[in-house]
């Protein structure tokens, strides 16, 4: 549909609308109308509402059908001829192709010139952001012209005015003369509340070239760091290692540059070996903090069978009293928590006898980082935590740090155990805080296995980034202190010798091709030095 013209007379409203397509009773199109022109009461008029730059009037389809519902935009008062009316209809769908072709040809130019002076990464930021901001301002301006300035809202509110005036929805002006004739623009349909924004609210629109700006001064300088700011071959003269250096770090940066380079290649720790976080982060974490029973680790997977250790004589029907924790790792609150625990225990043939199930229910909100707690007890000796939210999280899902900070001061242990891990997961500011106030923590085995596991991520000498590969564990080993290494050992999770050189701030890649990943956190030690007879 193109161009309307509308005609607010005293009894009835007329309508005419040109470049529309001729429809039968069913809706099926039978070819082209150049106008139609319609006659409709005011009491016909069901819907007039504003949003924004567009008007909607909804009439009665029993007198207007089936041309009788309008999205107008773009109002003017005076009437154009058809060749006119047709030439702005080809020039505002020029205008929305060009809005999507200019940005795409800028930033493809942009990159066909730059490839060849700068890195990958860095054309490949640039020429995004020109895409971006291109196609920002363009849309911007097709949506100025498509909804029109602030004289085509002035037209559109005299419009609504007149027709709520002839309704008896509003007081009539003393200035108001009749008949009043307003042209609309082309039907459009309704764009998104950004789109509006672009084209009406000047804070919105600068708030986005603010950011525009932003990104594209990111990509320069990025463009620039990687242009100029890394070398591409680094050469380090021994003979001037040490100057400006003190002596002990002088000459141990010397020493390392005398022997060599490192035979591996080198890395640096980006996410520290947390034995329950190994497989990635659950929404749901499920904390057991058992009394006469120990389980492998702290949290329990969800839907799968842990078996439980007793220490001591415990009979031939044994029971495990339990502190089950659930905390909400996800940055969404959840409605409602359902689980059910299952006790169970085996015969002597290893057959699984006496089920017994206890059902757990938290009716309220959990909110991002809370926990929540029940206390229970069961014959068995292995127990299956059945979980609807078994769903794993990736970093962008997980809740603020902030959250997990506040979970320090919580009542039970395993809880603050598990907001100090996660914390050191993030690799939060205060996440070394948290794990050294786990010092004042009982004498519970699955507590304190934790606890160390967390101590071992900030040592000195660390293993990081510990992942299963095809059969074989790859991972970082990170040295963080102020000595030059030779030889190290792999302990815990882990059992491997290490040689090579691993110099103070610098971390070296590994790959075990026959390693097999235990369920504690890999520690890293220093191997003995042997002493010669003499």
């Amino acid at each position: 549909m193109g161009p309307v013209w509308i005609v607010c007379r005293d009894d009835m409203l007329e309508i005419e609308c040109t470049h529309v397509r001729r429809y039968s009773g069913d809706f099926v199109m039978l070819g082209a109308a150049d106008m139609v022109h319609v006659r409709v009461p005011f009491r016909a008029v069901r819907g007039l509402l504003r949003q924004g730059p567009l008007l909607h009037l909804s009439l009665d389809p029993r007198c207007a059908a089936p041309y009788n519902r309008f999205v107008l935009a773009r109002f003017r008062a005076a009437r154009h001829g058809t060749a006119q009316s047709r030439r702005q209809l080809r020039l505002l769908a020029g205008l929305q192709f060009f809005a999507w072709l200019g940005p795409l040809l800028l930033s493809l130019a942009a990159f066909w010139a730059l490839r060849s002076k700068m890195s990958d990464v860095a054309t490949w930021s640039l020429a995004a952001a020109m895409f971006v901001v291109s196609r920002l301002s363009c849309r911007a301006l097709y949506l100025r012209v498509a909804y029109g300035a602030a004289r085509s809202e002035r037209l559109a509110a005299r419009l609504q005015s007149a027709i709520e005036q002839r309704l008896g929805l509003s007081m009539v002006p003393g200035n108001m003369t009749d008949p009043i004739s307003l042209a609309a623009g082309p039907e459009l349909a309704p764009k998104p509340r950004l789109g509006e924004a672009l084209g009406v609210n000047s804070r919105v629109s600068r708030l986005a070239a603010a950011a525009a700006v932003s990104a594209v001064g990111v990509a320069i300088g990025l463009a620039l760091l990687m242009r100029f700011g890394v070398a591409e071959r680094v050469v380090l003269p021994v003979g001037h290692l040490d100057r400006g250096l003190p002596a002990q770090t002088g000459d141990l940066v010397a020493r390392a540059a005398a022997y060599g380079r490192p035979k591996h290649p080198s890395c640096h720790c980006q996410q520290p070996d947390l034995p329950a976080f190994r497989k990635g982060v659950s929404r749901l974490s499920l904390l057991v903090l058992p009394r006469q029973a120990r389980f492998a680790t702290l949290e329990l997977a969800a839907n799968r069978t842990h078996a439980a250790r007793f220490e001591g004589q415990v009979g031939s029907r044994p029971r495990m009293w339990l502190q089950l924790a659930a905390v909400n790792n996800g940055g969404q609150a959840l409605d409602s928590i359902n689980l059910v625990v299952t006790f169970a225990r085996r015969n002597a043939k290893g057959e699984r006898r006496v089920v017994v199930e206890r059902g757990l229910h938290w009716p309220g909100s959990l909110p991002p980082g809370a926990a929540v707690k029940w206390k229970l007890s069961g014959r068995g000796t292995e127990i299956k935590i059945h979980s609807r939210i078994a769903q794993r999280l990736t970093r962008s899902e997980m809740a603020p740090a902030d959250a997990f900070l506040r979970l320090g001061s919580a009542n039970t242990e395993a809880v603050r155990v598990h907001g100090a891990a996660m914390l050191t997961y993030l690799g939060a500011e205060g996440a070394g805080d948290a794990v050294s106030a786990l010092s004042r923590l009982t004498a519970n085995p699955s507590v304190l296995a934790a606890r160390d596991s967390l101590r071992v991520a900030f040592s000195p000498l660390r293993a990081c980034d510990v992942r299963v590969d095809d059969g074989a564990v790859g991972l970082c080993i990170d040295n963080a202190s102020t000595t030059l290494h030779r030889k190290l050992l792999l302990k815990g999770g882990l059992e491997a010798t290490l040689t090579d050189w691993f110099i103070p701030g610098m971390g070296l890649s590994f790959r075990l091709p026959s390693g097999r990943l235990g369920p504690e956190a890999v520690r890293v030690v220093v191997a003995e030095k042997r002493k010669e007879a003499h």
